[in-house]
């Protein structure tokens, strides 16, 4: 995902969905555009579509001296639920995973059933 101003890119987002999850690889803008919400629009962005493509929970790492970009997933949801020493290198550095939780799915989602004109089937 890029974020452009006319010809210009100001930032970009890289995420994958693997079965109901999505991970946020990475997220940046430049530093002459940051705190303009450009970072908050391409985590929306993810965070729409993973809820759209049906993902129950949303994850990421990021540098522990990271406060800015730690603030900005806090502000949308997510929590550090752990830390991987020694994860990043150049600088060697722990990162933190953070963890956000989709709404809860009802009962025929969660068994793997469809509900389609109020008919209960198996998809």
């Amino acid at each position: 995902m890029l974020a452009r101003l006319g010809n210009e890119v100001v930032g970009y987002g890289i995420g994958w969905f693997v079965l109901d999850e999505l991970h946020v690889i990475n997220i940046a803008v430049r530093p002459d555009w940051r705190r303009r919400g450009i970072g908050s629009k391409l985590l929306r962005f993810f965070l729409s579509t993973g809820e759209a493509k049906g993902c129950r929970r949303a994850t990421l790492e990021l540098r522990a001296s990271n406060e800015a970009a730690r603030k900005l997933y806090e502000q949308h949801g997510f929590r550090p639920v752990a830390i991987r020493k020694g994860y990043y290198r150049h600088p060697l550095e722990d990162a933190v995973l953070m963890v956000m939780d989709f709404g809860p799915r009802s009962k025929e989602e969660q068994a793997g059933l469809e509900v389609q004109d109020g008919v209960v089937s198996k998809g």
